[in-house]
């Protein structure tokens, strides 16, 4: 704005300076008169002839500043072109946001992940699209947090697709600033680690039920197995009737050992199947 007011300003200063203190000035140099009239009567053009100089150089020297901004600007938007670019081939979902944490840009990456598209979501905060009923209250509480706080946050959280769909995200927020150490927004990388939950959640049932497998073999099998035993130790010593009595109990232990190896069976089955 400065730099427009700029030569008007300056013709206007000259202007007053001239007209107030030219004929002072020129009849103060050592001419005789009939120098001093043609010098008076030709004090426009002079004025005219002078100031086109001055405003020459005043508008090739702005017009050389106009160009080497315009350069820069070039430069800048063909290096945030490429940025751009660059962050659109990312694999992880990126969001840019303002300082008060609603969304100015997304890359490819995000669009194809949620299935918003940055229309979708621009102006928008991320949790007013992303978050639903089943997404852990105390890490969102714990993002919004570092969001009022400018501060980095990084996190696993549950959220939502456009369609619905759940999904597991890693999410790393940072807080940008400007030059003058100001908040100017956040960048928040996100990674789908949904193959990971899940996995994690497989692998805690097959150890769920290694832990059964383990506890049967050590405690409903030798229950039984000792009964046998015992009551083979009393058949071998014992009278007719308890011989009887005892291939009754034997039989039962058989039966209750038979059972409790089915089961460990049909457990390891199921853990083959996982």
């Amino acid at each position: 704005m400065k730099e427009d007011f700029r030569i008007p300003v300056f013709f206007l200063i000259a202007g007053i300076l001239w007209i107030t203190f030219s004929d002072q000035w020129l009849f103060s140099l050592p001419f005789n008169i009939e120098q001093q009239a043609f010098i008076s009567k030709s004090k426009g053009f002079l004025f005219v002839s002078v100031s086109t100089f001055f405003l020459f150089f005043l508008v090739r020297h702005s017009n050389r500043k106009l160009i080497k901004q315009q350069y820069n600007l070039n430069l800048q938007a063909e290096e945030n072109r490429k940025l751009f670019e660059i962050l659109n081939k990312v694999q992880s979902s990126i969001i840019f946001s303002n300082p008060e944490g609603k969304i100015t840009w997304v890359n490819r990456s995000f669009e194809v992940a949620s299935g918003y598209s940055l229309n979708d979501v621009i102006n928008r905060h991320p949790k007013e699209v992303l978050r639903g009923s089943e997404t852990d209250r105390d890490t969102a509480e714990k993002i919004d947090t570092a969001l009022r706080e400018g501060v980095s946050c990084s996190t696993e959280i549950l959220i939502y697709k456009k369609t619905g769909e759940k999904y597991w995200i890693n999410t790393n927020i940072t807080p940008l600033y400007n030059n003058d150490r100001q908040l100017s927004g956040f960048l928040s990388i996100q990674t789908d680690v949904t193959e990971y939950r899940l996995l994690e959640q497989k692998l805690s049932k097959q150890n769920t039920l290694l832990r059964n497998i383990t506890w049967m073999a050590s405690h409903d099998i030798r229950r039984p197995l000792s009964s046998i035993l015992s009551l083979v130790e009393l058949i071998e010593s014992g009278t007719e009737p308890e011989r009887t009595e005892c291939l009754l109990l034997l039989a039962q232990s058989a039966d209750d050992l038979d059972k409790t190896i089915c089961s460990v069976s049909n457990k390891i089955n199921e853990l083959e199947r996982q």
